[in-house]
């Protein structure tokens, strides 16, 4: 996990000012929104490896061999479909990439179009690999999966910068992460093949099986589909509203927060598989306490993550990239709220998710970005930016923030719904955030050197806070550190 959290920073962060270096910021500008089209081709995935992982997971609690095995060669077959029907449509996108991207005169469109056929490839090889994903997640091989994604990153980071000052320009990114995603198939499949055998599961492809289990997808797939498109669009929007230059500025300002929040939401994502696993053996008292620990440290770690942005992502940008790459404070405010509500509810999705909630989540889902679509265009349209960053941001708290607490409350039996007892343990959590982020927001940072040592003051005077003012969090921190010396 440290390890994956090493490279997302060097692929999202440190890497960037190398790439304003040697690719043109128009060029660079017109690649971010190509890559929501790239997005848009996993539109047809509709979750084949998460509803694997959780399915195989359940089935391995119950020691049902035979069940996994259908389950693994019915999600290989729609797979490998998937990986095909995406290279098809990808390539044939490829020819329209200027009209749909609005490029400007001076934008090389045949280096943009090399480049987004060797995304194409990319993508292809991850979507199937999303199932050998599943599985060995669901099989109980998260550290094998773990390890073999943290060997892609590093790959995938350490080519980058050769192939830039190769002169290999913007068809460094695509190269690199085409030859990480080829490396991450062979080693995964290798792994996999090597699970099969030793656990003497046999693939078994029963066709009335099949249609069975496919039918689970006519839910996720709509999911999938529209938070695709909701998550992916808002570059492209900005391109056709506003100008190429202006994608950058917000893809750059929101990109520290993409990192951060999304390593964030990474623990709890990553007991989908024990949630499913517990939900097997029926121990409802741990499965509640167990709940009860992961929202409440969420939302606290949250928190603080936001008063940081709050308090410094301007400097940050400014350090970084240039101050002229940053869109306001305004916005970064606005942006700091929308992740944090997001990530949240993201883990209380996976969270009912792991518990069963398939066709639950789905369902909330194809509602949260239906409404999602309909406001992001009209919004960007007549408010700009304003418009695109509000978008979503309102559909979070009125749809999601509403349904999963107390979905979530009812699948591990608790009478009240958790937003309550989430919220009011985490009051005083918020409070030491907002002083914090105002206190700090207000200071002058010139270089990275007084970045880091404003941001590790901002750090430890939040902890001392939190143990100090806050029993909940004191207990919180007490038990669980108890539980992983335990295990230790």
């Amino acid at each position: 996990m440290y390890v994956d959290i090493c490279v997302g920073i060097l692929n999202g962060f440190v890497i960037i000012p190398l790439y304003l270096k040697y690719i043109d910021f128009g060029l660079y500008g017109a690649w971010l929104a190509t890559g929501n089209i790239l997005m848009w081709l996993t539109i047809i995935d509709p979750g084949v490896g998460d509803v694997l992982m959780q399915k195989v997971s359940e089935s391995y609690a119950k020691n049902n061999r035979d069940e996994i095995g259908k389950q693994l060669a019915s999600s290989m077959i729609l797979s490998s479909a998937i990986a095909l029907i995406a290279l098809s449509g990808g390539i044939s996108l490829m020819f329209f990439i200027d009209n749909i991207v609005n490029t400007s005169s001076s934008v090389d469109i045949i280096v943009l179009k090399k480049a987004f056929f060797y995304g194409t490839i990319g993508t292809a090889l991850t979507l199937f690999g999303y199932f050998i994903s599943g599985a060995l997640i669901g099989l109980q091989r998260s550290k094998e999966q773990g390890l073999v994604g943290s060997i892609k990153g590093i790959i995938s980071f350490a080519l980058k910068p050769v192939f830039l000052i190769m002169g290999f320009g913007l068809l460094a990114i695509p190269y690199s992460t085409l030859i990480g995603s080829l490396v991450y198939l062979i080693l995964t499949s290798f792994v996999f093949l090597q699970i099969v055998r030793k656990e003497k599961i046999k693939l078994i492809l029963d066709y009335k099986y099949f249609l069975s289990y496919s039918k689970i997808f006519i839910y996720t797939f709509s999911s999938k589909m529209l938070s695709t498109l909701k998550n992916n669009v808002d570059l492209i929007l900005i391109s056709r509203f506003m100008n190429l230059e202006m994608v950058a500025a917000f893809e750059l300002t929101r990109r520290p927060m993409k990192i951060l929040y999304g390593f964030a939401s990474r623990p709890a994502t990553a007991l989908i598989a024990a949630f499913a696993n517990l939900k097997g053996e029926g121990d409802k008292a741990k499965l509640q306490d167990i709940t009860g620990k992961i929202t409440f440290l969420s939302l606290a770690g949250l928190i603080f993550i936001t008063s940081g942005f709050i308090a410094f992502n301007k400097d940050l940008i400014s350090v970084w990239v240039g101050s002229e790459l940053f869109i306001g404070q305004t916005f970064n405010l606005i942006l700091a709220l929308f992740f944090m509500f997001s990530n949240f509810t993201s883990i209380l999705a996976n969270l009912t998710y792991s518990l069963g909630n398939i066709k639950g989540n789905s369902l909330i889902e194809i509602t949260r970005d239906s409404i999602a679509l309909i406001l992001l265009p009209i919004l960007g349209y007549f408010f700009g930016l304003w418009g695109i960053i509000l978008a979503p941001f309102v559909v979070v708290i009125f749809v999601e923030l509403v349904y999963f607490p107390k979905k979530l409350s009812e699948l591990i039996g608790e009478s009240k719904n958790m937003i309550y007892s989430i919220g009011n343990s985490n009051i005083i959590i918020l409070l030491i955030g907002v002083i914090c982020s105002i206190c700090f927001y207000y200071l002058f940072v010139k270089n990275w050197g007084q970045l880091i040592l404003y941001s590790a003051l901002f750090m430890i005077i939040f902890i001392i806070s939190a143990f100090s003012f806050s029993k909940k969090f004191r207990q919180t921190i007490k038990s669980t550190g108890m539980i992983l010396i335990s295990r230790s």
